[in-house]
């Protein structure tokens, strides 16, 4: 028999309990990051716009190879400056639109990662070289807000740094790596960088611009002087971007590229306060090197035992873990019929449409190497950015987020047709 009194204090104690409950609700991880990038918009890069690039020269009536236009470098070499500035200003006014924003909100995305160059800034192009600045500086500015006016969160990535970091087309410039061999670069860097931070830290963007990046794939893995400078620049790209946080009650996060050698590697940079406010980001393809021979079970084998392994690494250390970008497709396309040698599935069912853009096996591959992705990043950290929102090169759609949509091997992100747990039901890990 329970006395009154025990009766009274298990009374008290299920209400303790159930005052408690919006606290614990509260603390719950927030919703993962799902989101896109928005390559070639104010980055050029001309092997996902082939097209467009031979527009360029057809209009230029210039006598020049579009093989031979690889990165913004070259196109400010081949072309007239004030022309391409046109040009450059036409191509950011009709990359994304309108429709491409209302149809990113549509597809329940909720970011969008937005590459930027140093020489938005015209006062920052050193002489010699032959970069255009366009008006990129105030349309970047305009696109946040439309994003904002469209409820998608915004990540700013420095992509381009003077004298290049990674040597890819991405920078502005292919082929070299001189970021480190000038004080002029870091010195530019650094004013390109503020300068990003002094804008998207005011109150007009507070709630949509969630993360600045200070450097995009940066050949740390590769190049030991790019390394070593890093070690002197992410810890003063963090100073500033804290220092005007706490000035201005904003709460931007500070967020790197890991340079292909892993979150792990830059910890000590970092104080343990600083860390949770920072984004890693990290970047998983599956295509490169030794990857692009793998079968179609091979390659998304390889993505769980990633997913189970690194993370876990990278998200013990920061506040937030995102793959900032990654791709679903497989290096040899439709061609590699070798490599489909997933089952036959019958979860999607996709178009007539669809199936004269792809074989039915290729289609489900696509569709199933995406989910996997979701599912594990959303699982084992901070969420996704799949690169890119749109292509400009025949045959290349399954690199395109929107093609995804539209052929229907990406669907509703709040519904996964293989289950979930896609890794334990295809390799039982």
């Amino acid at each position: 028999m329970v006395s009154p009194w025990s009766f009274l204090l298990l009374t008290f104690q299920l209400t303790l309990t159930v005052l408690a409950l919006p606290q614990q609700l509260e603390s719950r991880a927030p919703a993962p990051v799902r989101g896109v990038n928005l390559g070639h918009y104010f980055v050029l890069e001309p092997w996902m716009a082939p097209l467009w690039m031979q527009s360029l020269v057809t209009q230029s009536g210039r006598s020049v190879s579009v093989s031979n236009i690889q990165d913004e470098w070259t196109m400010g070499q081949v072309f007239d400056k004030t022309w391409l500035a046109g040009k450059i200003n036409e191509h950011i006014d009709s990359w994304i639109t309108d429709a491409d924003w209302s149809a990113m909100r549509a597809a329940k995305l909720t970011h969008v990662r937005i590459p930027v160059p140093y020489y938005a800034f015209p006062d920052l192009i050193a002489k010699g070289e032959p970069y255009v600045a366009a008006d990129r500086w105030n349309k970047l500015k305009a696109s946040v807000l439309k994003a904002k006016s469209h409820g998608l969160k915004v990540w700013i990535s420095f992509h381009a740094l003077p004298g290049s970091q990674n040597g890819q087309d991405s920078s502005g410039r292919s082929g070299v790596i001189d970021w480190p061999s000038s004080q002029s670069y870091y010195n530019r860097s650094m004013v390109s960088w503020q300068r990003f931070v002094d804008e998207f830290t005011k109150p007009a963007y507070r709630g949509t611009v969630e993360v600045l990046e200070c450097i995009n794939e940066p050949k740390a893995n590769t190049d030991p002087a790019v390394k070593t400078l890093l070690k002197t620049y992410l810890p003063a790209a963090n100073k500033y971007l804290q220092t005007v946080n706490a000035q201005r009650g904003s709460s931007v996060r500070f967020s790197q590229h890991d340079g292909w050698i892993g979150g792990s590697t830059w910890s000590s940079l970092y104080s343990a306060s600083d860390r949770t406010k920072m984004t890693m980001d990290l970047h998983w393809y599956y295509v490169y090197g030794s990857d692009s021979t793998l079968t179609d079970s091979q390659r998304m084998q390889k993505v769980c035992n990633s997913a189970h392994t690194k993370l876990p690494i990278n998200t013990n250390l920061y506040g937030q873990v995102v793959i900032g970008e990654f791709s679903i497709g497989a290096p040899a396309g439709v061609s590699g019929t070798a490599a489909r040698d997933l089952r036959k599935s019958n979860a999607v069912t996709f178009s007539a449409d669809a199936l004269k853009l792809y074989p039915q096996a290729y289609l489900e591959f696509l569709s199933t190497n995406f989910r996997l992705q979701q599912q594990l990043y959303e699982t084992f950290a901070g969420g996704w950015m799949q690169w890119t929102w749109k292509m400009d090169r025949k045959g290349w759609h399954e690199w395109s987020y929107s093609d995804g949509l539209k052929y229907g091997w990406i669907g509703d992100l709040d519904r996964n047709p293989y289950g979930s747990n896609m890794c334990k039901s295809l390799f039982g890990i």
